[in-house]
């Protein structure tokens, strides 16, 4: 959006659902004001000039022979608020690693700016500094009830203590109360941190799990800041999540998604990791950042930028009929021709750092969308004991930071949106059923 003027930027503006309009959308752009340009021909030239990465050695004709057919016309999420023009608005610094904002309860968000963490909070609109990096870049950062963490390109990680947890000082092993401490997990050249997820072990201490780009996940007691245990592998992690959900008539199983530099979403049975359940399209580029909500109804799925994608595992999609996966007025401008089986932009390369930039992007870009619109499913049955998944797509522009959902069921979902002038978090809140609606209204 940077491309159309330099006026400096007016004051931040708050946002809501009874704001969009024709002349107005999510993000507070005026369409009107870049007349003759409109939003859907904007959207076209996005999709067709963004610049993408990947490393892949499959061709395209395996990969969305394998693509499954589902619905776009989910509306999971409502559009709920954001504030624009933000001072404190969302940064990423590297172009493949978008895990930098995490919700820790409905109220608070945490999420990078610049060479720091702050919280927003949805009620007072209002954001606060919470840590600062000890002089290093920011890769990743991770939350929880109890802790904030940080990691760097160069291996290194500060945290500290947050809320309640604040006052606790070395009582029960703890090594530090609200005071910031930090150490390095590696001090390898290719370890930068992709990854972290806070929990509890069965010992019920704090744990981070940190994934590395030197091939190692760690995990790290975050009472002593000690190293617990490291686990190599022939590849690095860069976000890898398992959800458990219950399968009706089945007991309860566990799956795992993978966001691929093929452009795809993949679900495995954990059970059967050697064949996905499911292989998911994107639309601009390769999947960056995954989140389950806890309960397991849904997965959000992050491009890059301007789409995120949001999957429904309850099985409500066998109630709607079979259509094609993106037939939607997004990618219906792009279904002329099919990606070509002999694609030159393929490359192998055993670093996840490697990368080649696909050449001749309007032409490849068409026929990528192209694929993954036009492919139909030859199976009858589909993923989870339904006929196909459904999903939401969540349109905007900008690059993406983070996604996360709040605990306690995915009641509401954030989005992290860094770009230069339309920059801000975007609120999401969980569609309600009649039920919800009748103890709200009625019972309440």
């Amino acid at each position: 959006m940077d491309d159309y003027d330099d006026e400096p930027l007016p004051l931040e503006t708050p946002i809501t659902r009874k704001d969009i309009s024709d002349d107005c959308d999510l993000q507070g752009i005026r369409w009107v004001e870049f007349h003759p340009t409109t939003r859907a021909s904007f959207r076209d030239q996005r999709i067709t000039n963004y610049r993408n990465y990947r490393n892949c050695s499959t061709p395209h004709s395996e990969i969305y022979n394998d693509l499954h057919d589902g619905y776009t016309d989910g509306d999971f999420y409502d559009f709920r608020y954001t504030l624009t023009k933000h001072k404190y608005k969302c940064s990423e610094y590297h172009f493949q690693l978008r895990n930098l904002l995490w919700s820790t309860d409905k109220n608070s968000v945490y999420y990078s700016h610049h060479e720091s963490i702050r919280q927003w909070n949805s009620i007072t609109h209002t954001s606060t500094s919470i840590l600062k990096s000890d002089g290093f870049r920011t890769s990743t950062i991770s939350a929880c009830a109890s802790m904030v963490f940080m990691g760097g390109f160069n291996g290194e990680y500060v945290c500290r203590r947050v809320g309640e947890y604040e006052a606790e000082g070395d009582a029960g092993g703890n090594l530090f109360g609200s005071d910031v401490k930090g150490g390095v997990l590696t001090t390898d050249p290719m370890g930068i941190t992709n990854h972290a997820e806070l929990g509890s072990n069965r010992s019920g201490e704090l744990t981070g799990v940190v994934s590395s780009n030197d091939n190692m996940v760690r995990l790290l007691n975050l009472n002593r800041l000690q190293v617990t245990h490291e686990f190599s592998f022939p590849w690095a992690a860069n976000d890898t999540l398992i959800s458990r959900l219950l399968v009706p008539g089945r007991r309860a199983v566990d799956f795992i998604a993978t966001g691929n530099q093929d452009l795809t979403t993949r679900i495995y049975d954990i059970r059967n990791p050697s064949k996905s359940l499911v292989t998911l399209p994107a639309i601009v580029g390769a999947i960056r950042s995954l989140r389950f909500s806890d309960d397991g109804s849904f997965l959000a799925a992050s491009e890059p930028c301007d789409f995120v994608h949001i999957y429904d595992f309850n099985g409500t999609s066998s109630h709607l009929s079979k259509t094609s996966f993106y037939n939607n007025e997004i990618t219906k401008r792009f279904t002329q021709e099919r990606w070509r089986s002999d694609d030159k932009s393929s490359v192998t390369s055993s670093s996840s750092d490697d990368f080649s930039q696909i050449d001749d992007d309007e032409e490849n870009q068409k026929q990528l969308v192209a694929a993954a619109s036009s492919y139909t499913s030859d199976t009858d049955g589909g993923p989870l004991g339904t006929d196909a998944f459904q999903s939401q797509v969540i349109d905007f522009f900008g690059e993406i930071a983070g996604i996360s959902f709040t605990p306690g069921g995915g009641d509401t979902l954030f989005i992290g949106v860094s770009d230069q002038r339309y920059g801000s978090i975007l609120e999401f809140e969980r569609r309600k059923g009649v039920g919800d609606d009748f103890l709200e209204n009625i019972v309440l």
